[in-house]
This record gives structure tokens, sequence and C-alpha cells, in this order.
């Protein structure tokens, strides 16, 4: 399991990285390994800076084709701060998040125009239409290169499956889905004095972000990862909503089970 094997190797980053400054790990033969940023957020209980990447099943076309061969390949980074909120990135390489396209289906919401192709290569508002067809990159060629990357360091580099070849999380369970990570951690006193002086260079560059003259329509800089803070803090005072149709399959389950299924608080 990709959560497993994904905590685990960056773990592993992390302790080599305290002993030698740098510590990376490879995954291979691996699965799904669910948010990018919660490894991220595990480096920085350590103060570490990190990279992590990963590959996936196809989701979007290399730059000028018209089949889906490169994963939607989220890739992450963090660094640590003190009083500031720290540097949490994650991001897919699509337009939107895969997982997004399922959410709108499942509301019975179009999803934007420009986002996705269906199996068939025609421009497509049905979000499930989209997950089983082409998910477009973000920027174009920028962002199918950076896909490109992620399959490069995630997949090829750590012996893991490459080039189209990792297999559906959803439709295809005749082998191994073989999913790569590439999981970098490092010290932040390697150029500076102390791990201090980088979390406080950290939280002056914060403070100049956040000083800036917002757009027409923004009241505040937000720090990549602060939004997603912020709904979970609200999420731990008032709870986690669920969409009917999810309360209605968690029902049928729990009474196949003989369990009863909670009331909301």
């Amino acid at each position: 399991m990709g959560f497993v094997v994904a905590t685990q190797a960056t773990k592993e980053a992390i302790r080599i990285a305290q002993d030698q400054g740098l510590g990376l790990a490879g995954v291979r033969r691996s699965t799904h390994f669910g948010c990018s940023a919660h490894y991220v957020l595990q480096a920085l209980e350590h103060d570490m800076l990190s990279l992590v990447f990963t590959n996936s099943s196809p989701a979007l076309p290399p730059f000028g084709g018209a089949r889906a061969l490169l994963g939607a390949s989220p890739f992450a980074a963090g660094a640590p701060a003190n009083l500031a909120h720290p540097l949490v990135l994650d991001m897919s390489t699509t337009v939107i998040a895969r997982g997004k396209l399922r959410l709108m289906a499942q509301r019975g919401e179009p999803i934007p125009p420009e986002v996705g192709l269906d199996q068939q290569g025609r421009p497509t508002r049905d979000g499930m239409e989209a997950f089983h067809g082409v998910t477009l990159p973000f920027g174009g060629a920028k962002g199918a290169a950076i896909a490109l990357l992620m399959d490069l360091l995630s997949g090829l580099f750590t012996g893991a499956a490459f080039g189209g070849r990792v297999r559906s999380l959803y439709n295809d369970v005749a082998g191994v889905q073989d999913v790569g990570h590439f999981i970098l951690c490092m010290r932040p006193d390697l150029f500076l004095e102390s791990t201090e002086a980088l979390k406080e260079r950290m939280d002056e560059l914060v403070a100049i972000l956040k000083s800036q003259p917002c757009a027409e329509g923004v009241t505040e800089v937000l720090m990549p990862g602060e939004p997603e803070s912020r709904c979970a803090a609200e999420r731990e005072r008032t709870g986690v909503p669920l969409q009917a149709d999810v309360v209605t399959s968690l029902c049928a389950e729990a009474e196949q089970m003989g369990l009863e299924f909670p009331s909301p608080a």
C-alpha cells in the first residue's frame, strides 16, 4: 500500500538526512499514496525541507499528443518556518486534480471548460468522462514537461513502471500497479549556521509575501498549504461534511455488516 511504504520511505529519508544532510528514498511496486502533502508534513515535523514526487496511471497526453500517457503526477515541496506558516506545496500537473473531477461528477456539477477530454478526445464538461478520458496539463507544454519529469524521477529512475505503464487504481487489477515515488529530505543547516536561522529567514520571506498589495477581489496573500490548514482546523471544530450519496453508500455498507451508521453530531 502506497500510504504505508511512502510513510516508511519518508522516515528513512529523514533519518539519512539527519546524519548526512541529504536523504533520498525511492519506491517501486507501490500504489496510490494519497495526498503528497502528507509526506511533506511528516518531514516538517523534523524541521526538514523536502521534495516529494510520484508518478501515476495515464491521465494526460505529452504536449502535442492526443492520448493519455503521463500521470497527473503531483509534485510537492516543503520548508519549515518558526512563527509563519511553512511552505506546504502540493499540486498536480493537470489543470484540475483528478480527484476533484470525480467529486464534481458525484455532486452532479459540470467541470470547468478546457479541463478535460472524453475517451474519444472530445472536450467534455462531465467529470467522470474526463476522469476516464484525458485531463489536460496546466500551462500547456510546461505542465506536460513537469509531468514527464515526475515520471522520469519517480518511475524510470526508481525501477517502477513508467511511460504509461502504471496500472489504473480503479480499472486494472490484473497485476501490480507499480507506482514509483521519489522522496528527498534536506537538513536546514546545510548552508546556514543552524536550523533556527533558516526558519527565521522563512518567517521573513512569508512576511514579505503577505505584505504585498492584494489584487482586486483578494483580501489576503496566502502561503501554499495555508488554505488547507485553515480548512483542516475548521473541520476539527465543526466536523467533516459528507455528500448525500456518500452517506447512502455508507449506510448500505453498515447495514450489510450489521452496524448502525452514526447520526450527525
